[in-house]
């Protein structure tokens, strides 16, 4: 185990998915004053970061990455940060920048994450540029592992169903029945204004929207595009999810991305899929979150999920 460090300004909470680290968190946050306090799902902190650097472009300014920083961690006594991870070379080189500057502040960080500091972004371009920030978080931040055998998400009462495979005729007409039960023949296609383009949904209804996985994990969107989406809706109808091979990265990706944004929303994801959940990705996959879309689905499918989150159907 890593020496604690000399001066610890917050914890970095590590471990398998559905061991209980966003639980603990919020129930820290909780007992926090809210003034100077911060808790983001850590797609959505990368996200302000982006903007908050385009803004600063837009204004002219010389050093746009440095006021960006400067914005974003002014007035911060406490950021809490769900689900870090880091899977791009922009990114890994802005979060250096953003949490040196907290750190000197004396912001208190709290984050958690399904690897260890030393794992994040282990097969990554330039990963050398990278190691730096692993030390800083080591420096900084206690990092415990939070070992526990049971995946929490994955048990519990039973629920509505909101997994259906394979594709066969049979699950189609399941699929659909369940469709008409919330929305009957009143949907239309709805469009989401995200960053100065549309995205589409087929049909939507009263916060219930339906699409194709191509028409969602096979385009060009990115967590901007899947926060909106999650912000405007509450239940969404997923079909045709296919098995994704080795080749089929940003799919993958896309499709986490997409769960994580509807998990933090307290959405519901009713899915049609080729395959069981967990025989929807290549072992390669793993490292890109899909064993935690795996441990979402499965709690959403819980009826505690649904009552907790008012969404009874």
């Amino acid at each position: 185990m890593r020496k604690r460090p000399a001066t610890t300004l917050g914890f970095y909470l590590w471990g398998e998915v559905g061991r209980g680290k966003s639980m603990l968190m919020d129930l820290l946050v909780a007992t926090i004053p809210k003034k100077g306090t911060r808790r983001l799902h850590f797609h959505s902190f990368l996200l302000e970061l982006h903007a908050a650097v385009h803004a600063a472009q837009l204004r002219g300014s010389s050093a746009p990455i440095d006021d960006a920083v400067r914005e974003t961690a002014a007035g911060l006594a406490v950021l809490a940060l769900d689900e870090m991870d880091v899977s791009d070379i922009a990114d890994a080189m802005i979060l250096d920048r953003v949490f040196r500057r907290l750190f000197e502040q004396g912001t208190y960080v709290l984050t958690a994450s399904n690897r260890a500091p030393s794992d994040l972004y282990r097969s990554g371009l330039k990963r050398e540029l990278f190691l730096p920030f692993i030390t800083l978080l080591e420096d900084h931040l206690d990092v415990l592992n939070l070992d526990a055998s049971r995946d929490w998400r994955g048990e519990g009462l039973e629920g509505e169903r909101v997994y259906f495979q394979p594709l066969s005729i049979e699950t189609s007409a399941e699929f659909d029945g369940f469709w008409r039960r919330l929305v009957g023949d009143r949907a239309k296609p709805l469009r989401i204004k995200v960053l100065g383009r549309e995205l589409v949904l087929t049909a939507h209804e009263n916060g219930i929207a339906r699409i194709r996985f191509a028409d969602l994990c096979e385009q060009h969107l990115g967590p901007a595009d899947f926060m909106a989406l999650a912000k405007t809706i509450r239940f969404l109808f997923l079909d045709d999810v296919p098995v994704l091979g080795e080749s089929r990265l940003n799919e993958a990706r896309r499709f986490v991305m997409l769960v994580d944004a509807i998990y933090e929303a307290k959405g519901v994801i009713i899915v049609r899929a080729e395959a069981p959940a967990q025989e929807l990705f290549h072992p390669v996959l793993a490292s890109e979150g899909t064993l935690r879309l795996q441990s979402r689905l499965a709690e959403m499918s819980r009826s505690r999920w649904l009552e907790n989150n008012n969404m009874r159907v």
